[in-house]
């Protein structure tokens, strides 16, 4: 899961799927899902929500079950 602040207000991002008390910030986080990325990430969350903060000057304040970095495997 990763958290993020936008506008003083939490965020959760979790399978694409995104979570937050305020509905206008929610209404417009799900205007952004995986098919906003124009490139690979093996970590697919993680790279939609820096895709978020950087277009909304958010940060992201928490990640947790990243996936392991496997040896050899060309990202």
């Amino acid at each position: 899961m990763i958290t993020i602040k936008l506008f003083g207000v939490e965020a959760n991002l979790e399978n694409e799927k995104w979570t937050c008390k305020d509905k206008t910030i929610k209404k417009m986080l799900k205007t952004f899902n995986y098919e906003s990325l124009k490139y690979y990430a093996p970590f697919k969350d993680l790279a939609l929500a820096e895709l978020v903060v950087k277009e909304f000057k958010g940060e992201i304040i928490k990640v947790t079950d990243e996936p392991e970095f496997v040896d050899g495997r060309i990202y």
